[in-house]
């Protein structure tokens, strides 16, 4: 299961990711970005301690690290294995108006990161991008109306 601080509606494509990074990865987080997108927080994990969304915190926008990266320039940044860190990986999710969070995977101990892997990843962020923001926000009024009724 994903853990979360709380039930993200908006987030139904959860399963899609966990499905997906469950043969390839230790955990995966996905990383919102705040209104003014200065800071990213933990919003859902899978993999990892359910207790550790309340003791990440947020990641600053510059912060010296794989997912600030992504956002930052909205490109996959990979981390190679070392003989005591396993690969990783971090996708932004872009939506139309720039990155709006980033999905980060944390590999299996040898599991290496292939082309193939980071387009997929690219996949499944650009799919939660779709939902990573209010619906109104991205709709026009008459695209609004029809979306709910």
């Amino acid at each position: 299961f994903f853990s979360s601080r709380r039930r993200h509606t908006r987030y139904p494509l959860v399963t899609g990711v966990q499905t997906c990074a469950l043969p390839i990865s230790n955990g995966l987080i996905l990383w919102v970005a705040s209104n003014d997108a200065t800071t990213l927080s933990a919003v859902a994990t899978h993999g990892f301690d359910s207790k550790l969304l309340s003791r990440i915190g947020r990641i600053p926008r510059d912060a010296a690290n794989l997912t600030a990266a992504a956002f930052r320039e909205n490109a996959p940044k990979i981390s190679a294995a070392t003989d005591t860190a396993p690969a990783a990986l971090a996708v932004a999710m872009c939506g139309p108006s720039g990155p709006s969070g980033v999905v980060s995977i944390e590999f299996k101990t040898g599991q290496s990161v292939d082309d193939a892997t980071v387009a997929l990843a690219g996949i499944v962020a650009a799919q939660l991008a779709t939902l990573a923001s209010p619906v109104e926000d991205s709709l026009p009024e008459a695209a609004r109306h029809r979306a709910a009724v």
